[in-house]
Parts: C-alpha cells; sequence; structure tokens
C-alpha cells in the first residue's frame, strides 16, 4: 500500500478506536495537577471576600468565601490561612472582589447566557486572564455580567 493510503488507513482506525471509548475524563483526570488551558506564568490567584451564589434555598443561600486557583484549577473555597499559602509568596496574586456576587460552576461545560452580557473594562484585568469562567450576577435581577477568570 502506497503511504498516503497507509497514513489514511491508521487514522480511520485510530478514530474507531477513540470512538469506542467511554464518555468521561480520562482514567488520571482527578490526580491531574494542572488544566490543559494552562499556560505557563500564569499565577495562582487567590479572591477575596467573594459571594457565592450556589443556587440553594430558592438562591437565597450566598455564602461569602475565598477562591484559591492554582494552574487553572479550583483548588479551594472557603478560607484561607497564612500557612496553607505562605509556600506560593509574591507568586501568588490577590484579589478583592469586595462581596460582588459571583456563581462557580463546577463540572459543568459550556455553561452560559447572552441575557444582559455587558462589556467592561473589568474583562480587561491581567489577574483574570486564561482562567475559567465565573458569571456573576446583580443581585436585583438585571441580568448577568461575565468575568473571565
Amino acid at each position: 500500500m502506497p503511504r498516503e493510503e497507509t497514513i489514511w488507513v491508521e487514522a480511520t482506525i485510530a478514530q474507531c478506536q477513540y470512538l469506542q471509548q467511554s464518555a468521561g475524563p480520562s482514567p488520571n483526570f482527578y490526580d491531574r495537577t494542572q488544566n490543559d488551558r494552562f499556560v505557563p506564568g500564569t499565577k495562582p490567584t487567590l479572591i477575596k471576600n467573594a459571594k457565592i451564589w450556589t443556587g440553594l434555598h430558592n438562591g437565597t443561600q450566598v455564602p461569602e468565601a475565598d477562591i484559591f486557583i492554582d494552574k487553572v484549577l479550583l483548588m479551594g473555597v472557603g478560607s484561607f490561612g497564612y500557612s496553607q499559602l505562605e509556600a506560593y509568596g509574591s507568586s501568588l496574586e490577590v484579589v478583592d472582589a469586595h462581596g460582588a456576587i459571583g456563581s462557580l460552576y463546577l463540572r459543568i461545560v459550556d455553561v452560559h447566557s447572552q441575557l444582559g452580557i455587558l462589556i467592561t473594562r473589568r474583562l480587561n484585568s491581567r489577574v483574570l486572564r486564561q482562567r475559567t469562567a465565573i458569571l456573576s450576577r446583580e443581585p436585583r435581577g438585571h441580568g448577568f455580567e461575565a468575568w473571565m477568570v
């Protein structure tokens, strides 16, 4: 068989094998230490004083917490002491959310709304690039505003 046909046949067989795999994350997905979209040089980020809209209790449960992201992975939500963060030193970027309301969508792909998307300068924050999307909902129901974090 000519080389071009061999490449096509190999690609077809590889695609068939791929399609036979079960849907879902790879076996080592939960053991990974960085997101596939991680760009070297991206600093770990601690978002402090965020109100997190969980949707629980008819949307009335809005706890305040800190959000820690490292290598584009959500490392934790809660409060973090100095001893937990000291290893990051000056590479840790700290952002104060000042009680802004946001929604974290874990393990859900392409959650978005086109309702009331606002284009603002805040979307250009250098701290909030190359990260996961967090949507914030204005508490009086004026739509959604996207923050790329």
